[in-house]
């Protein structure tokens, strides 16, 4: 047990703490290489597991929770018969295409919300677009929750390769982002008539 406790210790220390200041801080943004645990680690397919199609070197991202890809003990194979997964998009494409503000400023605060691993609502619909910033292998790619797509496990296996995992948080984000897209209930706004008394005096 001590000895998991060092590990994990060290492991938060050496990838949270900001190496340059003189006291330990625990650093306030992510850089790439936090995004990603790389290569995977072990024999199975998990959530957030960023895998590229063989024969056409497309990016996507494994949206089905690892208790269903994980093989039990006694067991050949693991109880997710498919796997759901969502496309990638270059992240090029969209940012060519939507307009940019003209300040600088206005600019930065945009590239901001585009870049949050949520992106934000510079990206209609908002919810659709989740950012991952370019590591090695991947190029920056946004995973588009609108194009999703159910892959046999064994074509996956087959016909893709594994680059990374999606280390925690970003993986249960992107599990949470498409359970909020999907479990949206549009509702009619109220009229304002019958709230009128609820507003400043006149």
């Amino acid at each position: 047990m001590l000895e998991r406790i060092i590990r994990r210790r060290a492991a938060i220390q050496i990838g949270r703490i900001e190496g340059a200041a003189e006291e330990p801080v625990e650093r306030e943004t992510a850089d790439p290489v936090d995004f990603y645990v790389y290569p995977p680690i072990g024999t199975s397919i998990r959530l957030g597991e960023v895998i590229r199609r063989k024969a056409t070197n497309e990016f996507r991202v494994v949206l089905t929770p690892h208790c269903f890809l994980y093989t039990q003990p006694g067991q050949a194979a693991p109880r997710a018969t498919h796997v759901l997964t969502t496309r990638t998009i270059p992240a090029t494409e969209p940012h060519t295409t939507w307009k940019w503000p003209n300040k600088q400023e206005a600019i930065e605060t945009d590239l901001r919300k585009r870049t949050a691993f949520l992106a934000g609502s510079v990206l209609p619909p908002e919810g659709r677009y989740c950012f991952m910033p370019a590591f090695l292998d991947i190029p920056d790619l946004y995973c588009d929750l609108f194009q999703i797509e159910s892959i046999g496990y064994q074509s996956l296996i087959d016909d893709f390769d594994r680059i990374a995992v999606l280390d925690a948080p970003y993986a249960e984000a992107l599990q949470a982002a498409l359970a909020k897209l999907y479990g949206a209930v549009g509702v009619p706004v109220l009229n304002l008539d019958h709230v009128k008394h609820l507003g400043p005096a006149a």
